[in-house]
């Protein structure tokens, strides 16, 4: 894995063109991002885990817009841009990845794995840079998530340890790696 991140970084653009940001609509698509990728974790919560739903709360982040106010800053720090790069490149190629499912789902289309797999593989380009900016790499951060996921559910998955999580002890176990 560590080649890969060194491949995904030779092919990483450099250029951050600081003319072409609008502030204000980055900050716009970013909170109507945010709010449904909540609203979509609560759909998720629900029926991967049982965890209950308020529709009329869910049905208002969907529904609402984010309030086009100004921002309290005027640029982005390059290295917060390259981590925005990533963040909003992870969001559009999950997004890409769920829209192959919505296809076979609603549509009745064939399940196109080449291109599941594809937006995996572009994700994970996303992910290196990701671990670049933050100095670590895939084994560390895969070993991370599941001491967090063995904090969380010492024997296995359970509906009601997923509702009712240690904030505290994941948390230090995250810190503590």
């Amino acid at each position: 894995m560590e080649n890969f991140t060194q491949d995904a970084l030779r092919t990483e653009s450099t250029v951050f063109n600081t003319n072409a940001i609008n502030i204000k609509l980055l900050h716009h698509a970013m909170v109507t991002a945010i709010h449904h990728a909540k609203a979509m974790d609560m759909l998720k919560k629900n029926i991967f885990y049982g965890k209950p739903v308020d529709e009329t709360h869910l049905e208002q982040m969907v529904m609402s817009k984010a309030s086009l106010v100004d921002p309290n800053i005027s640029e982005i720090t390059e290295d917060a841009a390259r981590l925005l790069h990533v963040g909003m490149g992870m969001n559009t190629e999950s997004v890409e990845f769920l829209e192959a499912i919505y296809a076979h789902v609603f549509k009745g289309e064939e399940l196109d794995t080449v291109n599941l797999k594809e937006e995996i593989g572009d994700t994970m380009w996303y992910q290196a840079i990701a671990m670049d900016e933050l100095d670590t790499t895939f084994t560390a951060e895969g070993d991370r998530v599941i001491n967090k996921l063995k904090t969380r559910y010492p024997e296995k998955f359970d509906e009601s340890l997923a509702e009712n999580r240690d904030l505290d002890a994941e948390r230090k176990v995250l810190e503590d790696q």
